[in-house]
C-alpha cells in the first residue's frame, strides 16, 4: 500500500513538473518510482515524455513502448508513442501510432495534430494542412494547432493565410517565442517583393544583349534605372502589403524586428568570422615565417572544409544556450 501511494505521489508530482516545462526535474522524480513499480503505465508514459523533452528520444521510445504494451487502449499513450517515433524520424511507425490515437479518441484534436506533423515531416503538405484544420475544428483554442497550420501554409507559399494562423497562435499564447518568430517570418515573407529581384535580373540580361545594338553606356543607364524603379516598387509593395496586416501583427512585427535582425547578423558573423580569421592567419604566417604559405594554406583549407559542415550544428548548440525558448 505504501509503494502504491509513493508511486501515485511521484506520478502527480512528475506530471505537474512536465506541465510546468521542468522536464529534467520530472525525470528525476519519476525514475525511482519506475524502479519500484515498472508495471505502472502512467509512470512509464510520463517518464517517456520527460525524456523526450530533454533530448533523450531513444530512451523515451523504450518507455513509451512499455506503456503501450501495458495499455494499448490509451489514446494518450498512443500519442506519446507517436511523438517519440516522430522525433526519431520513424515516420511509418509514427503514423500508425497517430492513427491509433485518433481511432481511440476521435473527438480530440491532439491525435490529428501529431499526424499532421508526421505528414508535414514527410512533405505531404496538403494532407498535413487537412489534419491541422481538423484539429482546430475540434479544439480551436489550442495555440499550437494554429502554429502548425501556419507552418504548413508557409511551406505552400501561402504567406497571408500563414500570418493569420500565427496571429491566432500568438494571441492565444502571447509568451510563445516560437509563435512570435513564426509570425515575424511569415509577415516578412508576405511583405517581400522577391519577384522584383527577378525583374532586375531580367533587365540585366536584356541590357547585356542590347549592347550589340545600343552603346554600352546606354545599356548601363537602363540597368541603373531599372534597379531604381524596382527599389521604389519594392518599397511601395511592402507598404501596400503592410496595410493588409492587422494592428496586432504590425505591433508584433515591430517588436520582433530588431531581435530577428540582430540574430541574423550574429549568425552571419558566427559563420564568417572564423573563416576570415583563418585567411588572415595564413597570410600573416606566410609573410612572417620561414615555411611560407603552403603549410598554412593546407591547414587553413582543412579547417574551412571542416567548419563548412560543423558550423550549423555548432550554431544550433549556441542558440540553445543563448535563447532556449527559440525552438
Amino acid at each position: 500500500m505504501t509503494e502504491t501511494l509513493a508511486g501515485d505521489s511521484a506520478l502527480h508530482r512528475g506530471e505537474a513538473l512536465n506541465d510546468a516545462g521542468r522536464h529534467a526535474e520530472a525525470a528525476g522524480v519519476l525514475r525511482p518510482a519506475i524502479d519500484v513499480d515498472p508495471g505502472n503505465e502512467w509512470l512509464q508514459v510520463a517518464y517517456a515524455w520527460a525524456l523526450l523533452q530533454t533530448g533523450h528520444a531513444r530512451k523515451a521510445l523504450a518507455h513509451a513502448l512499455v506503456a503501450y504494451e501495458i495499455r494499448p487502449t490509451s489514446p494518450h499513450i498512443a500519442r506519446t508513442l507517436a511523438e517519440c517515433q516522430l522525433e526519431l524520424k520513424q515516420l511509418d511507425d509514427a503514423a500508425v501510432s497517430a492513427n491509433r490515437a485518433i481511432e481511440l479518441k476521435p473527438e480530440s484534436g491532439f491525435g490529428y495534430d501529431v499526424r499532421g506533423r508526421i505528414t508535414l515531416r514527410a512533405k505531404h503538405l496538403r494532407a498535413a494542412e487537412m489534419d491541422f484544420r481538423q484539429a482546430i475544428r475540434l479544439e480551436p483554442n489550442v495555440w499550437a494547432f494554429h502554429n502548425n497550420l501556419g507552418l504548413a501554409l508557409r511551406l505552400q507559399k501561402r504567406d497571408k493565410e500563414a500570418v493569420d494562423e500565427f496571429e491566432l497562435a500568438l494571441q492565444q499564447n502571447p509568451k510563445s517565442r516560437v509563435a512570435r518568430r513564426n509570425l515575424f517570418g511569415a509577415a516578412s515573407a508576405y511583405q517581400t517583393a522577391g519577384v522584383l529581384l527577378g525583374f532586375v535580373f531580367a533587365i540585366r540580361l536584356l541590357t547585356g544583349a542590347a549592347t550589340r545594338y545600343v552603346p554600352e553606356a546606354v545599356a548601363d543607364l537602363i540597368l541603373l534605372a531599372s534597379i531604381f524603379l524596382a527599389t521604389i516598387a519594392a518599397i511601395w509593395w511592402s507598404w501596400y502589403r503592410r496595410r493588409h496586416l492587422s494592428a496586432f501583427v504590425r505591433r508584433a512585427y515591430a517588436r520582433e524586428w530588431f531581435r530577428e535582425r540582430a540574430m541574423q547578423v550574429l549568425r552571419y558573423l558566427f559563420r564568417a568570422v572564423p573563416v576570415f580569421a583563418v585567411v588572415i592567419a595564413v597570410i600573416w604566417l606566410g609573410l612572417t615565417q620561414s615555411f611560407g604559405f603552403f603549410p598554412g594554406i593546407i591547414a587553413g583549407g582543412l579547417f574551412i572544409t571542416v567548419w563548412w559542415f560543423a558550423w550549423r550544428p555548432a550554431w544550433r548548440r549556441l542558440i540553445a544556450i543563448l535563447d532556449p525558448d527559440r525552438t
